[in-house]
């Protein structure tokens, strides 16, 4: 992984979708998703960096001279497999446990609307 800093942009579900579909199949650099994503260098790389950090992407193998290149993982391909089947609480789950800032704001939905229920 980078130790480049982490986004302070949210990065969207829709943007985390396409991103781990551009990298199913064939590995691709950050260039490459610069011109698939339609985005600057760096928004590339955030997205990047974040999909990554929740395990959707990983970094594969290469050599000194090469730029890194980025594929979908077995948790990315199940992902894209919930979201295809729009089981939508299997997509919901996989980004809660992956992710510490989704997963604190569907908690904090969860008790928003328990607390809304028990005043009704």
């Amino acid at each position: 992984m980078s130790d480049e800093r982490a986004t302070v942009r949210p990065v969207t579900l829709s943007r985390l979708v396409e991103l781990t579909h551009a990298c199913n199949g064939e590995p691709k650099t950050t260039a490459n998703l610069e011109d698939t994503l339609d985005v600057s260098h760096r928004r590339a790389r955030e997205t990047v960096l974040e999909a990554t950090r929740i395990t959707l992407l990983e970094e594969d193998e290469r050599t000194e001279d090469e730029d890194a290149v980025y594929k979908t993982t077995d948790v990315g391909k199940s992902f894209l497999e919930a979201i295809r089947s729009e089981d939508w609480e299997q997509a919901g789950s996989i980004l809660a446990t992956r992710s510490p800032h989704y997963g604190t704001f569907i908690e904090t939905l969860k008790k928003q609307n328990r607390r809304i229920l028990t005043h009704c």
